[in-house]
């Protein structure tokens, strides 16, 4: 019996260690990941200094705004365990807070403001629709005020019924969105995409300002 005991110890032991080895292999995995992101970024940014183009400026612009945006899942990540899902809400307050910083400027007065429950989401959710949020916001910053001055609003919340849904509202007090723009505007494309990869629904209404709202379906089992 005390040779099976001792057997027993051993074994649990070998497991710790390995679980160990495990989450430092992960975290690793996690710095190594944001900071080739974030090298990136940087590398896009130079360009973006060095092209004199307005249109091609505005295309590498988009694409360091979403490789910030995926570099910020990771910088999320760090500091917690490594599991397959992470808290939505507390990502999209930290999400907006970086998007307000980006595109302060001077001679601009626009707010930005969110409010966002706690859900846990699979991290492939939380990378598709945190570049949903980005882009929203970035073409609100960007067309939706030509004077310089304005509010938008994010808000997360859960559904009120036991449909295991949740919403995003991208709300401004701009000019308004109009369809025929939309074509100019390939980010919107693209959020439709990233939004049917989550199996949800974006719609716009654009009577008093813009409101985008997607909503998509979550498990509180996630």
């Amino acid at each position: 019996l005390e040779q099976n005991v001792e057997e027993m110890k051993v074994l649990v032991e070998e497991k710790d260690r390995l679980l160990d080895q495990k989450k430092v292999l992960a975290e690793e995995l996690q710095h190594r990941v944001r900071n080739n992101l974030q090298l990136i970024y940087g590398m896009l940014s130079k360009q973006t200094d060095d092209t004199t183009n307005e249109l091609d400026q505005r295309g590498l612009k988009a694409i360091a705004r979403r490789v910030s945006t995926l570099a910020q899942v990771y910088d999320h990540l760090l500091g917690t365990e490594m599991t397959r899902t992470t808290d939505f809400g507390s990502y999209v307050k930290s999400l907006c807070v970086n998007l307000a910083e980006i595109h302060g400027a001077p001679g601009r007065s626009v707010t930005l403001t969110c409010n966002s429950e706690p859900l846990p989401l699979d991290l492939n959710a939380v990378t598709a629709l945190g570049i949903v949020v980005a882009e929203l916001v970035t073409n609100s910053y960007d067309h939706a005020f030509p004077d310089g001055k304005g509010a938008i609003a994010v808000s997360l919340q859960r559904a009120s019924s036991n449909d295991a849904l949740a919403t995003i509202t991208v709300r401004d007090g701009g000019r308004g969105f109009s369809a025929k723009s939309e074509n100019k505007r390939h980010g919107i494309g693209f959020v439709r995409r990233l939004v049917e990869q989550v199996c949800g629904t974006v719609t716009v209404d654009s009577d008093h300002g813009t409101v985008w709202t997607i909503k998509f379906p979550h498990s509180d089992e996630a």
